[in-house]
């Protein structure tokens, strides 16, 4: 059966497993869930994931979820674990990238406070501003950790810069300028959108979230 990745293409966790898939140069299915039908919420979906949430990832008869625990197992069986392997397994640069992966985690959930994204799209919300101070402090981390280097956990590109710049590619959904404000995370984002794979894993993906989220803000607007 080979490797099934469970996707809803707009999800940017889910988008940051396809990259870690594409960066390993591995084949892979993806089965689109049916948000609309309920697939979620169904019996099915429930044996693969409790929490019924994507992404979700087959290997054969073995199943695993949460994005970032995904990428680190894809790495633990199909990397190389070299130095300058995505997931090195050199004990104090793969705690480097686990530390990062943890921050990440953190500072996605306080994106996901300004943007309020669920009440936005599925009620009346609209992003939350008094969170912006916030955001602007999680990013100043970033960009404090990139004056001495070009990646988060040294001079190459690891699972820590796919999770944590997911985060921050979202804050283009409520016109939230990083590249301007932010010259080192700037240039670290622009490096992470010329990795061959980027486009393939996240194009489609952002530009439907980004209409159905702005629309969704007018609409709640009026």
């Amino acid at each position: 059966m080979g490797l099934v990745l469970y996707s809803l293409e707009v999800s940017p966790p889910t988008r940051c497993v396809r990259m870690v898939l594409e960066h390993l140069e591995l084949e892979y299915q993806i089965h689109e869930v049916n948000y609309a039908a309920g697939e979620l919420q169904s019996q099915e979906f429930f044996a693969l994931n409790a929490r019924r949430r994507v992404p979700v990832l087959k290997d054969g008869e073995y199943t695993i979820a949460e994005s970032r625990a995904i990428s680190c197992y894809l790495c633990n069986k199909y990397g190389s674990g070299g130095v300058s392997d995505i997931y090195p397994s050199d004990p104090e640069l793969r705690g480097s990238v686990d530390q990062q992966l943890y921050v990440s985690e953190a500072i996605y959930d306080t994106v996901q406070k300004y943007l309020n994204t669920k009440k936005v799209l599925f009620g009346e919300g609209l992003p939350k501003v008094e969170f912006k101070d916030d955001v602007i402090k999680s990013i100043q981390i970033y960009e404090t950790l990139l004056t001495k280097q070009s990646y988060l956990c040294g001079d190459n590109v690891t699972i820590a810069d796919v999770h944590a710049s997911s985060s921050l590619f979202m804050l283009q959904l409520a016109n939230f300028d990083v590249m301007g404000e932010f010259p080192n995370t700037s240039s670290w984002l622009k490096k992470i959108e010329a990795l061959p794979y980027y486009k393939k894993c996240n194009e489609k993906g952002i530009a439907i979230l980004t209409k159905l989220y702005q629309d969704a803000v007018k609409k709640n607007t009026k």
